[in-house]
């Protein structure tokens, strides 16, 4: 025998309690908590205690519980499948564990692993799926922060995705008979990243269609062998995720599920590295360059993405950019590569700078008799009359462009513009804007260095130069800046 099987680590399970007796001993906030989770559970509760919460008089007082409103007896634990004590007294505690322990029933007393011989987790549940982290009753505090950071990958698509695989699962019991090749299909369904996918954009998927496709599926040597030019494996998906403003609470959750499943993550310079750390450890890391898909043989192209999803039977591969992919993310020439070699992509949007920028400044964007608009510029056009390579684009805004949108009310937040701030407010003071209009310059929104400044078009590039704002950073030009 291993040193490994004399552990005396806990043996995670997952009862079924549905309609069994379970006994709690305890009417405290603790108790109630136990009682919540053992009806969510199904099971038949009885409490023992003189007194109890509101909630649990409720639940009484509703029929959902038996209370029985005197102290502990030792008669109260026969027949029960499990026992709760939380009075938060010893020797009441002590009894119940005692005598449920001579019943050979299995008890939990609260805030004493002595006399507990099971724990309770932190448990999050998304329909069928549940999830129960536990410290072996050492941090339970720790339990319930590691549940959440695991539930907050779980959008309302795992709910319907366990469904369809549940309704799979059932249908492949009559219509494949081998086991072994059962197996196989339901575990390529659970694996297929383009099925949910489909589901978390709200599309109308049946098990036996989904079934169908899984069956229909090469066996993984044959889809090793696949061509890059080959039309996509099913588990094939790209998904261009907006990181947000940098720190990584403010992901969406959506983003973070993609992030944490991704086998390859396309990143550039403008994702801060606690994003990244959300990761698989054992998920591979590209880098793309500041500036998005840039020629030169230091940073790939948009064809990366069809390569990598193609690779292996199929890859779930993600492109993360700062912001919103979709708000001066170039995202454009990625999705048109995807779409020619019919990649199935999918966008995730993010919280883009300007809003991070705005709530760091307790700026609110539109105001009723203020600001009845928001216009999103990039700094390049604005004080240097061409983008990054030179060129005007023809539907760039023009300083006279914004010059108009300012005077008629609307707020104009403005990326990429940190170091060329001078020549930006020299651009728009020639154009007409008042030399008093509130300018607000926020430099790493939402990360340890966040920086605000503000001012006036006319000093606000001195202001910034002085404070030595970090990049990247947003201004904020209009009367709500004030």
């Amino acid at each position: 025998m291993t040193d490994q099987l004399l552990s005396t680590g806990m043996y995670p399970i997952l009862l079924d309690l549905a309609g069994r007796d379970v006994l709690v001993v305890g009417g405290g906030t603790v108790a109630e908590r136990r009682v919540v989770g053992l009806l969510e559970a199904g099971a038949r509760v009885t409490l023992i205690s003189l007194e109890a919460t509101s909630t649990l008089t409720d639940l009484a007082r509703e029929g959902r519980i038996a209370w029985v409103q005197r102290g502990f007896e030792p008669a109260d634990i026969a027949g029960r499948t499990l026992a709760f004590t939380a009075t938060g007294i010893l020797e009441v505690d002590s009894a119940v564990a005692q005598e449920a322990r001579a019943l050979g029933i299995f008890v939990n007393s609260a805030d004493d692993n002595e006399r507990c011989d099971f724990h309770v987790p932190a448990v999050a549940r998304r329909g069928d799926i549940v999830i129960a982290v536990g410290t072996g009753g050492v941090a339970p505090a720790l339990a319930a922060r590691l549940r959440d950071r695991f539930a907050a990958g779980l959008g309302p698509e795992w709910e319907r995705f366990a469904a369809v695989l549940g309704e799979m699962r059932d249908i492949a019991r009559t219509r494949i008979a081998d086991r072994s090749e059962r197996v196989r299909v339901l575990t390529a369904a659970a694996g297929d990243d383009a099925l949910l996918a489909q589901l978390a954009r709200g599309e109308d998927v049946t098990a036996a269609g989904a079934l169908a496709d899984a069956s229909a599926a090469p066996g993984l040597a044959a889809q090793t062998a696949v061509q890059a030019a080959a039309p996509a494996p099913a588990t094939a998906l790209v998904s261009l995720v907006g990181a947000g403003p940098g720190a990584p609470d403010l992901l969406t959750l959506r983003a973070y599920a993609r992030i944490c499943a991704a086998d390859v993550i396309v990143y550039d310079d403008l994702v801060d590295r606690t994003v990244l750390a959300q990761a698989r450890p054992d998920a591979e890391f590209v880098y793309s360059g500041k500036r998005g898909w840039c020629s030169g043989p230091e940073r790939p192209g948009p064809e990366l993405l069809v390569q990598r999803a193609l690779e292996a039977g199929g890859k779930r591969v993600v492109r993360l950019k700062g912001g919103d992919p979709n708000v001066f993310g170039r995202s454009t020439e990625e999705i048109a590569v995807l779409e020619a070699a019919g990649v199935p992509y999918e966008i995730v949007p993010g919280i883009t700078a300007a809003l991070a920028a705005a709530a760091a400044a307790h700026i609110p964007l539109t105001k009723r008799g203020v600001a009845g608009s928001l216009t999103l510029a990039t700094g390049v056009a604005i004080g240097a009359g061409g983008t990054a390579d030179g060129h005007v684009a023809a539907d760039d805004p023009t300083p006279a462009d914004i010059a108009s949108l300012v005077r008629s009310g609307s707020t104009v937040a403005v990326y990429m513009g940190l170091r060329m701030l001078p020549e930006i407010a020299d651009a728009l003071l020639t154009a007409g804007v008042s030399a008093d209009l509130p300018v607000a310059v926020v430099g790493s929104a939402s990360l340890p260095g966040e920086t605000v400044v503000r001012g006036t078009l006319a000093d606000i590039a001195s202001r910034v130069s002085d404070a030595d704002v970090p990049s990247p950073a947003i201004a904020i030009l209009g009367e709500v800046a004030k």
